[in-house]
């Protein structure tokens, strides 16, 4: 149903769609869960894991800084 009140049908080519649309949602996620894997490991993170919070990221991060610019 649209915001104005209106129903669209569902048919096989809208149901078709939509597990096209699926299908690629999770290619893409599983996509990106190697992708931020692989920089993990390329930074030394061998504990790292998928479910860690962009908190955690982050301060991993800063704490690489001083070391990195130390040897710039």
């Amino acid at each position: 149903m649209l915001g104005n009140g209106a129903i669209i049908p569902v048919t096989h080519a809208n149901r078709a769609a939509s597990a096209i649309k699926t299908g690629a949602i999770k290619i893409a996620q599983a996509a990106h869960r190697a992708l931020d894997v692989a920089v993990a490991h390329a930074y030394g993170w061998s504990d790292y894991r998928t479910d860690v919070t962009d908190e955690e990221v982050m301060q991993r991060l800063l704490a690489l800084n001083p070391g990195r610019s130390v040897s710039a």
